[in-house]
């Protein structure tokens, strides 16, 4: 028998679509399927385990249909070859018998890049369960993915921040939601939730359209070279954890037009981090205890904080004075400030209340703090006595600073800082003047 090539491998398998219902699945969310959906996973990744992962470079293999209907699992469907060009459209849902914690769907393996140009089109429902989906391995794969009510990660790429392996990862949508986004308990009811909605261990990542409401925390990301484009994170129980980067990498990470609904974004050893053209909404809930926008959290001595660019908007739902637009964490190690002039912050906001004129702007170089408070008697001071309505980011900020507060004086403006420092330091203060009071 004359042997196939690769080639006409690949081309014999184009536009051939295997239905899960070939396997005995019936997709009426009631059925259990597990035995079908897996046979029919098993299926598709055999006859496209021999095609050459390197060369094939378009979904031209096979398509397994199963999102036209729901389909329950008690047990982890999980791919059991390596394969590339397939397409998968699956609707799955957690039985109540489905091992706590553990992925509705994934795809792992021992194999280098042992995934290769596999397009997802996903629907999970954890059933308050279930974890997502996972994938590692992969090279070159994208998709779309909806995920509900799934514990400790809705989707994660990488088996975990120390053991992963991946190579362009192309995310068109994603949406989380603890639960339906038309379930009327979808905000109250939130007992078991827990984990972030994405873990990205992996590199070279690529996420647009992400959408994230009422989880436990939004993003984690742990490598560099990812990029995320528009999204919308709201609702998450840990305010702190709306974005969370965790990068020691010292690698470019880029964040562009991602509304931050009530949550903060959280940079731990911050190093080339760009976000640009984001939102804040500082009381995005009656009980928000969001404290601050951005996060710069040391936990390696001597980290440099540089190389940081963010520029945006804050949206302020009251007139309190309480928010601080930046606050530095050093309660775990104390981070290299010799490279501030990396930090680049390019904020305004939006007074929801009353009528702002346009940030004026203070700055003081090289000024001694002593008890961790600065006066400044500028050029500014003269309107600083009734004029100043919130503190929107003080940066860079030397030594301990967390949270600044204000105090206005006659012609002076002090600011205070929660622990003590004495030093030398360089701030650059935005102040918002109320409409007419400077004139």
């Amino acid at each position: 028998m004359t042997e196939i090539s690769r080639a006409a491998q690949v081309a014999n398998l184009a536009n051939e679509v295997v239905s899960v219902k070939d396997f005995g699945a019936v997709g009426d969310g009631v059925t259990d399927d597990t035995s079908a959906i897996q046979a029919a996973l098993d299926y598709v990744t055999s006859i496209t385990s021999t095609i050459d992962i390197h060369n094939n470079t378009s979904f031209a293999g096979v398509t397994l249909e199963g999102a036209d209907g729901v389909y329950i699992i008690n047990d982890t469907i999980e791919a059991s070859n390596d394969c590339a060009g397939i397409t998968l459209n699956l609707t799955l849902k957690a039985k109540d018998t489905f091992p706590d914690g553990q992925p509705l769907l994934k795809f792992d393996s021992t194999t280098e890049l042992a995934f290769h140009n596999i397009k997802f089109n996903l629907t999970l429902d954890g059933s308050h369960r279930a974890a997502g989906f996972l994938i590692n391995k992969y090279n070159r794969c994208e998709a779309n993915i909806t995920v509900f009510g799934c514990k400790h990660y809705g989707t994660r790429l990488g088996r975990s921040a120390t053991d992963f392996k991946g190579h362009e990862f192309v995310m068109h949508c994603f949406k989380y939601g603890w639960r339906e986004w038309n379930d009327p308990n979808r905000i109250v009811d939130r007992a078991d939730m827990n984990g972030y909605a994405l873990e990205v261990f992996t590199h070279d990542g690529h996420f647009n359209n992400t959408i994230i409401y009422n989880g436990d925390k939004g993003i984690l990301l742990t490598q560099e070279a990812n990029t995320f484009s528009v999204g919308h994170i709201w609702g998450v129980e840990d305010q702190d954890a709306g974005f969370v980067i965790e990068s020691s990498a010292q690698g470019p990470v880029s964040i562009n037009q991602m509304y931050f609904d009530g949550c903060a974004l959280q940079c731990i050893n911050p190093f080339q981090l760009q976000a640009e053209g984001c939102i804040w909404l500082t009381s995005a809930t009656s009980t928000s205890s969001l404290t601050s926008c951005v996060i710069f959290k040391c936990v390696t001595n001597n980290q440099v904080l540089g190389k940081v660019k963010i520029s945006g908007k804050v949206k302020n739902g009251d007139s309190s004075n309480s928010l601080a637009f930046v606050s530095v964490d050093q309660s775990s190690a104390n981070f290299n400030l010799t490279s501030t002039d990396n930090i680049s912050l390019d904020v305004t906001t939006q007074g929801l209340v009353t009528s702002y004129k346009d940030t004026e702007t203070l700055s003081n170089y090289g000024s001694t703090v002593s008890g961790a408070t600065f006066t400044y008697t500028g050029a500014l001071a003269s309107v600083l006595q009734t004029d100043v309505k919130r503190v929107v980011a003080v940066t860079p900020m030397l030594g301990r600073f967390t949270n600044w507060y204000i105090t206005e004086g006659v012609s002076t403006c002090t600011f205070t800082s929660e622990l003590p420092y004495t030093g030398s330091v360089r701030i650059t203060a935005s102040i918002n003047k109320q409409s007419g009071l400077d004139t």
